[in-house]
């Protein structure tokens, strides 16, 4: 089954959440790793190209998931959830597709204010929409490494949730999570 039905996510998405899954906690490592290295290593500037490359394929496949979403709606939360948790995990939904998209936009920005060309793979360079600027580069610089904190954050309040309801269901009612395994 491609598309998410009422009850259950569909092939289509449970494959888009796992990737992007895989590449945010990729570029949260890569991120953190790079960021510690000194200017002179000399795996650091490979490191900013891999991280790059997976930030435009980030932003590819959050384009691709805003497309899917409205092609094939999510199903309805389980009606055991309380008002406060179906708040809560539309919050926290919210905010991360707002920071997967915030994220790589800002790392796109930094970069090229920073005079700093992006490239997807060494396949093609993304363009340039901007001169450089020192104090827009520091703006960016901020805004992502912010941002990545926050991601952080939300990504484990995500999988805190949905361990919460896994390990709390008797019946199967609420496990949210063997919905996208």
């Amino acid at each position: 089954m491609l598309k998410n039905t009422a009850e259950e996510y569909g092939s289509y998405t449970k494959t888009l959440h796992w990737l992007m899954a895989a590449l945010i906690v990729a570029m949260v490592i890569i991120g953190l790793y790079m960021s510690d290295l000194g200017k002179e290593d000399p795996i650091r500037r490979q490191l900013y190209d891999l991280h790059k490359s997976l930030g435009v394929l980030a932003m590819l496949l959050i384009a691709m998931r805003l497309i899917w979403l409205r092609l094939s709606p999510p199903p309805a939360l389980p009606a055991v959830f309380t008002e406060n948790e179906t708040r809560l995990v539309s919050l926290v939904k919210a905010a991360l597709y707002l920071l997967m998209i915030i994220i790589p936009v800002s790392g796109y920005l930094m970069s090229i204010a920073g005079g700093h060309s992006v490239s997807f793979f060494s396949l093609f360079d993304l363009p340039s929409i901007m001169e450089k600027n020192k104090g827009a580069h520091e703006f960016f610089e901020n805004l992502h490494s912010f941002m990545a904190d926050v991601i952080i954050g939300a990504v484990l309040l995500h999988v805190a949730g949905a361990v919460k309801h896994r390990i709390q269901d008797k019946n199967g009612e609420s496990d949210i999570l063997n919905r996208m395994l």
